[in-house]
């Protein structure tokens, strides 16, 4: 398998610097980040008048990989020049401030490359140790960074199939997990009924957020339950089991071409691992991403019929209290309009005066008739 060393650090003075500059000069002439010849008194010129940190790296390769892969110092022109953009973006240099100065050794036993680069603005050319972890773990996080990027572009042929492997390979595995959901979602009786029930928990509570619903926005205890489900998903299928190994096989591959001792290929394949696993910032997040979409489409057709039927509910109950209502406001109106009819055809109440005024009331001549014959 192809490898290749790097190793990094600070140079701890501005002499420290130019001495090595004068040793690296004297083994083989300098060039600079663009590639051009450059002599070593305009380097040293440029570290006396930089007052950012001075950095180093060390590149070394086996003499088969070398000779095999025709790497000279043309090549290694050309190759720092390609990498000088993600070189300046891992120690958070403008492209445009970086300075480098290489000198390429080709020794018989171990070709290699020393480099000394900077930033020509005093507040660039540094590195942030991220929570929880040491200056020192930053540098080597830094520096495992750079080799890894120098590996795939040196050993990009021989790389490119196991590149292809892997990514077929986790095509697969993202295919499995959509597949692993959709049974689960569509025949939940016939899976396990605690990751049917976890799922369908995790719906609920990403249902409940506001704004968009993706890895990337969940908070943090959200994201350890998409992770658990993950590798619940992994663990629980013979065949995702599978596919996994085979797919964490390929990136061993790939880091055994920058790491050779065992606990550090362990410790990457670890890293590696969790990053899988739990996906930083823009991050593969893809396969959770189809956990989160199938929890939410979770029962939604059972909710959809609930609020129905409670929208049903309520609108019925309105319209009974509004017809009663309307009933009252009736009932209301019919005794309000009955009162004021009786009022009206109440008669009138005569009163003693009145009543003397009044005409006595004198029979009919047929009656009178009547009277006086009877008589």
């Amino acid at each position: 398998m192809p490898k290749i060393i790097l190793v990094g650090g600070f140079l701890k003075s501005q002499t420290h610097a130019l001495n090595n500059l004068a040793y690296m000069d004297r083994q083989s002439s300098l060039f600079d980040e663009n590639g051009q010849e450059i002599t070593v008194r305009e380097a040293q010129q440029a570290v006396r008048d930089t007052e950012s940190i001075i950095w180093r790296h060390y590149v070394s390769f086996r003499r088969e990989d070398v000779e095999r892969l025709s790497v000279d110092r043309e090549y290694m022109k050309a190759l720092v020049t390609l990498k000088k953009a993600a070189l300046a973006k891992t120690y958070h240099i403008a492209p445009e401030n970086l300075r480098a100065f290489c000198s390429w050794h080709n020794k018989d036993h171990h070709p290699h490359m020393h480099m000394i680069f900077f930033s020509t603005k005093r507040r660039e050319g540094y590195l942030i140790p991220t929570k929880g972890k040491t200056a020192k773990e930053a540098m080597n996080a830094a520096t495992e960074r750079m080799k890894a990027a120098y590996a795939r572009e040196v050993f990009r042929e021989e790389l490119t199939p196991v590149y292809e492997q892997k990514t077929q390979v986790r095509d697969q595995l993202s295919e499995n997990v959509e597949e692993q959901l959709r049974t689960i979602t569509k025949e939940r009786y016939k899976v396990d009924p605690a990751l049917t029930k976890d799922l369908r928990a995790l719906g609920k509570e990403i249902r409940a957020l506001e704004g968009r619903k993706y890895y990337m926005y969940l908070p943090p205890e959200l994201k350890e339950k998409v992770d658990g489900m993950l590798r619940r998903l992994v663990d629980n299928d013979p065949n995702a089991g599978k596919l996994f190994e085979e797919y964490r096989t390929t990136q061993q591959e790939i880091v055994k071409t920058y790491a050779e001792n065992p606990i550090s290929v362990a410790k990457k394949m670890k890293e590696w691992e969790n990053d899988f696993f739990h996906p930083a910032q823009g991050g593969d997040s893809k396969r959770h991403n189809m956990i989160i979409s199938s929890a939410i489409s979770f029962d939604r057709e059972q909710e959809y019929r609930e609020k129905c039927q409670a929208a049903i509910t309520r609108s019925l109950i309105y319209n009974l209290c509004r017809s009663i209502n309307q009933d009252n406001e009736r009932g209301k109106k019919v005794l309000a309009h009955t009162s004021k009819t009786t009022k009206k055809i109440q008669p009138k109440r005569i009163t003693a005066r009145k009543a003397a005024r009044m005409e006595p009331i004198r029979p009919e001549r047929s009656e009178e008739r009547r009277v006086g014959k009877e008589c």
